[in-house]
């Protein structure tokens, strides 16, 4: 749902990212630092303070941040790359799995739950991958893209301040979206893959 209003914000980010160029000028350095935050993320997480925690979270805002500014840096410096998109693209698998191992030591998760929240990230991500090696495009497919999820999992950590079950509820709101925007992506691929097989047969 994000990606409409990222589409929107573009010409700002841009900007934004023409004034970052000029401090951080590589793209993949920005990708990394969002996994260095990620990583900063989960270990103030682990350590389990009040103050550690109000911390943690603004490195979770900082570690998406990245995800944003890697992007509009490489359109703003025509950086951009295979292997920057490779880079890109692993590390955003890796920094999911850290988002939701925090959420599981958080709201102390059922294990079910925690392999449901991995599985359903990593076969988004996959499907769309698949999708577009045949030739499709995935952008603004599905209920819960990447930035709709990591804006989702910020609200739950805010949440998890006041009252834990409303975080957990919360979470288990977001695996629902996961499984539906699955779902929605087989089914794009599926019945969209089919006419774009014919048509290429033509």
């Amino acid at each position: 749902m994000l990606t409409k209003l990222r589409r929107f914000l573009d010409t700002y980010t841009r900007k934004i990212g023409y004034a970052v160029a000029h401090i951080i000028p590589s793209p993949n350095i920005i990708t990394i630092l969002g996994l260095l935050f990620a990583i900063i993320f989960l270990s103030l997480i682990l350590i389990s303070t009040n103050y550690t925690y109000v911390i943690a979270i603004i490195f979770y805002i900082l570690s998406i941040s990245m995800d944003v500014l890697d992007g509009a840096v490489a359109k703003a410096t025509g950086k951009s790359s295979k292997v920057g998109a490779f880079l890109d693209s692993t590390i955003d698998r890796i920094t999911d799995a850290i988002y939701i191992l925090a959420l599981y030591y958080i709201l102390d998760l059922n294990l079910i739950i925690l392999f449901l929240l991995l599985f359903g990230c990593l076969m988004i991500s996959y499907i769309r991958a698949k999708a577009e090696s045949i030739g499709l495009k995935m952008e603004g497919i599905g209920i819960a893209e990447r930035g709709d999820r990591l804006i989702l999992i910020l609200l739950i950590l805010l949440t998890s301040i006041f009252s834990k079950m409303s975080a957990l509820i919360l979470t288990l709101v977001l695996l629902e979206l996961i499984l539906i925007t699955i779902v929605q992506r087989i089914y794009y691929t599926l019945s969209k893959g089919y006419i774009f097989e014919k048509d290429t047969k033509l």
